[in-house]
């Protein structure tokens, strides 16, 4: 999983050199507002496919200067079963390992909730008449420190959709 080489103080450079074939896009001046250009112009952008249980998750970073500030991250399983539903418990804990190990983070967790499967299908499962669209979280973890707070969650987008969503950002 490439959040493995995200370490606290990651540069760009250091990681275009432990990931082979990450592809940088710099931000072009006829692309923004003249009032946004002089904060974008140092920013840089990698946006990349990782296959993780059999589905494409799209990691998208984003470097000020050459240091990581944001992190994105979505994978999306087409179903609403019980493989699907362990399939995203399974990406929540190898980001959550991670987080707590390789990045740092094991004293900022501030909150976590879950939901065994069995809880989720007699909870919202079962229900009728949820509108298309809704989002219902069935995991969700936070993490806080004084410069920088991340969450991920996983949950049901109605009728037959199960993600995984992590977002890393400055305060």
């Amino acid at each position: 999983m490439i959040l493995e080489h995200l370490a606290a103080d990651i540069t760009l450079e250091t990681l275009i050199i432990k990931v082979k074939g990450l592809e940088i896009d710099i931000p072009e001046e006829s692309d923004y507002d003249p009032a946004i250009w002089p904060e974008m112009k140092s920013k840089r952008f990698i946006s990349t496919y990782e296959k993780i249980k059999g589905r494409e998750g799209l990691w998208q970073l984003s470097f000020n200067n050459g240091i990581l500030y944001l992190i994105q991250f979505n994978i999306e399983f087409g179903s609403k079963s019980e493989n699907a539903y362990n399939s995203c418990i399974d990406i929540c804990r190898s980001i959550i390992k991670i987080n707590n190990s390789i990045r740092g983070m094991k004293d900022l967790l501030n909150g976590s909730e879950s939901k065994s499967y069995l809880e989720l299908k007699s909870e919202v499962l079962s229900e009728k008449g949820i509108p298309d669209g809704y989002n219902m979280q069935f995991a969700h973890y936070s993490w806080q420190s004084g410069v920088k707070s991340a969450y991920l969650s996983a949950g049901i987008t109605w009728p037959d959709s199960m993600t995984v969503e992590y977002r890393e950002e400055p305060l």
